[in-house]
């Protein structure tokens, strides 16, 4: 048996976090309006941390 059961939520955390991060540099990269450039990076800050959670649990 294994020590530590990974749950599938951790999985989801990780996969959401890593499509936001591309969201966000998408978004950020492309925006001409500096308010929208910020919103991308807070997307890609928020994805840091969904995606850090996910892969603390989570090692593919």
């Amino acid at each position: 048996m294994a020590a530590k059961e990974v749950k599938l939520i951790h999985k989801i955390f990780a996969v959401i976090g890593i499509i936001l991060l591309g969201i966000g540099s998408f978004v950020s990269c492309l925006s001409l309006d500096s308010f929208i450039a910020n919103i991308g990076n807070a997307l890609m800050i928020i994805g840091i941390g969904i995606s850090w959670y996910g892969f603390l649990y989570w090692k593919p």
